[in-house]
């Protein structure tokens, strides 16, 4: 599931990589690899620029098989019933046999499909580019509501039990009840909202391009703080232990008080981040443009350890049996233990 969970907190329940690891394989694709991989069955699912979505055995980094589109697939799979679904920027958003690789069938998004559309509990929350916000029956294929979207949808929506939360480039953060697509709150963000949003104690978390981390009360759309970090934020935040992490293409890196915003860290990336943070155990995980994969400590941001790998590194980082799987601009994708 994108960003671990249905929260999309970064959190990982599984062991993470504490020690300096080596690179246990690297698979090479034809372009740039900037999806967050997905993992079911020991398999790890991701797509590429070239075009491509792929299935790798994730013990050995060995080809299961790979499906293409008329697009770049920089948008990040979901594994779900035995299917891998995911978007494409050739404007489609496919379902596959996650055993087989064999198309089951496929939903026109009527716009380049470059963030991960949301799916869950059966429903798929597709944006169509400039015109609307869609519900899906993901089985049927079937649209249930829409809500009309004012501007494009840069990063993948959230959903509680009773909403659903997504930005847009022209800074509008909205929620709709995810029943029907009834509005229920907006709130006007400054600058053009790429981070996807996170949810956590009552309160939904993105960052913007002007640099500002806000948080707001999922409830009622008030605004409760927000940080002013060095440097567009496009990455999205992750919340675990009390804190909300996020990285800037700044050079900075930062912890912050998730009920008040107050700054707890912050660990300096003079290349910027854009990757998203990913958690596990006492550990946060995040690349840079610089081709580090840094790991710190969660409660006091010391470094732990830092990797370099083939290039600059926007792919959030998955964790699963104690291996951390990203992807690279070099166009590999890489396990590290």
């Amino acid at each position: 599931m994108f960003r671990a969970n249905a929260r999309h907190t970064g959190v990982y329940e599984t062991k993470g990589v504490t020690d300096l690891p080596g690179v246990l394989w690297a698979f090479k694709t034809g372009g740039q690899v900037r999806s967050t991989p997905a993992f079911a069955g020991g398999t790890v699912y991701f797509g590429s620029d070239d075009g491509h979505l792929y299935a790798v055995e994730a013990g050995a980094g060995r080809l299961k098989w790979k499906f293409k589109t008329g697009g770049k697939v920089g948008a990040s799979p979901t594994v779900a019933d035995s299917e891998v679904a995911f978007g494409s920027e050739d404007e489609s958003f496919y379902f596959l046999d996650d055993a087989s690789g064999g198309l089951k069938r496929r939903i026109a998004a009527n716009g380049p499909l470059v963030f991960s559309p949301l799916l869950q509990d059966g429903t798929l929350y597709l944006p169509f580019w400039y015109t609307k916000f869609a519900a899906f029956d993901a089985a049927a294929g079937t649209e249930t509501w829409s809500f009309p979207a004012e501007g494009a949808v840069l990063g993948t929506p959230v959903a509680d039990q009773a909403n659903v939360f997504f930005g847009n480039e022209s800074g509008l953060f909205r929620a709709v009840a995810a029943a029907d697509g009834h509005p229920k709150w907006t709130f006007q963000a400054e600058g053009s909202l790429a981070s996807s949003p996170a949810l956590g104690d009552g309160l939904v978390f993105f960052g913007s391009v002007s640099g500002t981390v806000y948080a707001l009360d999922a409830w009622t759309g008030r605004l409760r703080w927000q940080f002013k970090a060095e440097g567009p934020v496009e990455s999205s935040p992750a919340v675990a232990g009390g804190l909300i992490m996020v990285g800037s293409l700044g050079g900075g890196f930062y912890a912050l008080d998730a009920l008040s915003g107050a700054l707890k860290w912050k660990s300096e990336v003079p290349a910027g981040v854009r990757s998203s943070p990913a958690v596990a155990g006492s550990l946060v995980y995040f690349g840079g443009w610089d081709g580090y994969i840094y790991a710190l400590e969660l409660q006091n941001g010391r470094e732990v350890w830092k990797l370099a790998i083939g290039g600059p590194v926007e792919s959030s980082a998955l964790l699963a049996d104690g291996v951390l799987f990203v992807g690279s601009d070099d166009g590999s994708l890489y396990a590290l233990r």
